[in-house]
């Protein structure tokens, strides 16, 4: 679909099933400015669009905070990598790294690339648990985000 102009029409809420009317079943990957992926993230949730299925590239870091002793309590701690079927029981070690860190600590064998947040190599979805750092949805780049709850359920 071409405006007279010669420039294909913006895309927004309104128009999205229009122009892509399979767009829920397929795996998108986006990628440009942050204003614009915003945007297209915003239509994507509000059309019902499930955000695992969505890729992303950034070309910047994320804003990431390690948790300090009173928000992340170790001994109660554990990460269940359902796709893996292994479980991780977390030790004060484990303080301050990301889930890629404590992964790579516990000798869990995932998928890793550029460790910056931006390839989306180490991608997991959240099914259960709060994690901080990098995450779009319930989408979470282990290299860059950190527990955030002392249970924590990670899957393909």
């Amino acid at each position: 679909m071409q405006h007279r102009d010669g420039f294909a029409p913006t895309l927004d809420v309104s128009n999205i099933e229009q122009l892509l009317p399979d767009f829920k079943e397929r795996d998108i990957y986006l990628c440009g400015p942050q204003g614009f992926m915003d945007k297209i993230i915003c239509i994507l949730r509000e059309k019902g669009y499930d955000l695992g299925k969505l890729d992303s590239e950034r070309f910047v870091a994320h804003d990431m905070r390690a948790l300090t002793p009173s928000d992340f309590q170790a001994a109660q701690a554990d990460i269940y990598f359902q796709h893996l079927d292994q479980r991780i029981q977390l030790t004060a070690a484990d303080q301050g790294l990301t889930l890629m860190q404590i992964a790579e600590r516990h000798k869990v064998h995932i998928e890793v690339g550029c460790r910056q947040g931006m390839c989306g190599t180490c991608k997991l979805t959240l099914r259960q648990g709060e994690v901080s750092g990098n995450t779009l949805g319930n989408a979470v780049y282990l290299c860059t985000a950190f527990p955030a709850s002392n249970k924590l359920v990670l899957d393909a």
